[in-house]
C-alpha cells in the first residue's frame, strides 16, 4: 500500500521544480502550461484523500509540506501562490458531490488561474492548452534537427508515418501532412532556435492571435 509521502514525492510535478522557479509575478504561457500541467496529478490526489478519510486541512497540509521539501527551487513568493492554487484545488475536489472523478479540467483551470491573478482567465487557459497541442510538433521537430536527421529525411518520415494514419480521410492526411510539413521546414530555416525556445515563441504567438480573435467576436 502506498504511503502518502510516497504518492507525492512520485508525481511527475516535483520533477518541474525548475520550471516554476523561473516563472517570474507576470506568467508567460509555457510556464503557466507548465504550472497547470502538474494539477492534475494533485487533484488526483485529492480525490485518494477524500475517499480515505482524510480531513481536507489535514490533505492540503501534508500535501503543502511535501511541496516545501520536493520544490526547493522556489522562492518564498513563488511557493505562496503555488501553494495557494493547491489549496483551492483540493477545497473544489472535496466540495465536489461526486465521489468518483469529478471534472477535473475544470477543476483544474479554476484553481491554476489563482497562480497568475488577473492575467489568465479559464477561458486563456482553455486557448492555451489548444494552442499547446498545435505547437509541440516544433519541439519535436527541433529534437530531430538537432540530432542529426537531414529536412529530407524528416519530411519523408512526416509522410509515412501521416500516411499510415488509417482514421483520417486522404483530403485529411494531406491537409495534415501540408501543416506539419511547414512546421518541420520552418524549424530548419532556423537552425539558431532551439526546441524551447520554438515552442514558447510559437506558444506565446498562437495565445496572442487567439485572444484577439475571441476579442474580435
Amino acid at each position: 500500500m502506498k504511503t502518502f509521502a510516497s504518492t507525492v514525492v512520485g508525481f511527475s510535478v516535483l520533477a518541474a521544480a525548475s520550471t516554476f522557479a523561473a516563472a517570474p509575478v507576470s506568467v508567460p504561457p509555457d510556464k503557466m502550461l507548465a504550472i497547470c500541467g502538474s494539477l492534475p496529478k494533485y487533484a488526483q490526489l485529492a480525490m485518494h484523500t477524500k475517499a480515505d478519510g482524510v480531513p481536507l486541512d489535514k490533505a492540503v497540509a501534508m500535501t503543502q509540506d511535501a511541496m516545501k521539501q520536493q520544490l526547493t527551487g522556489l522562492d518564498p513568493e513563488q511557493m505562496t501562490r503555488y501553494q495557494a492554487v493547491i489549496q483551492d484545488l483540493f477545497s473544489r475536489v472535496y466540495a465536489s458531490p461526486d465521489a468518483g472523478n469529478p471534472d477535473v479540467y475544470d477543476e483544474v483551470n479554476s484553481a491554476c488561474s489563482l497562480y497568475a491573478p488577473g492575467q489568465y482567465s479559464q477561458e486563456d487557459l482553455r486557448s492555451l492548452g489548444g494552442c499547446r497541442i498545435q505547437v509541440l510538433p516544433y519541439s519535436r521537430f527541433a529534437d530531430d534537427r538537432d540530432k542529426g536527421v537531414s529536412l529530407d529525411d524528416e519530411l519523408k518520415s512526416l509522410k509515412r508515418e501521416i500516411d499510415a494514419m488509417d482514421k483520417y480521410t486522404e483530403q485529411q492526411r494531406s491537409q495534415l501532412n501540408s501543416d506539419l510539413s511547414g512546421k518541420v521546414r520552418y524549424v530548419y530555416a532556423h537552425r539558431s532556435l532551439s526546441g524551447g525556445r520554438l515552442y514558447s515563441d510559437k506558444l506565446s504567438a498562437c495565445f496572442e492571435a487567439a485572444k484577439k480573435t475571441d476579442a474580435g467576436h
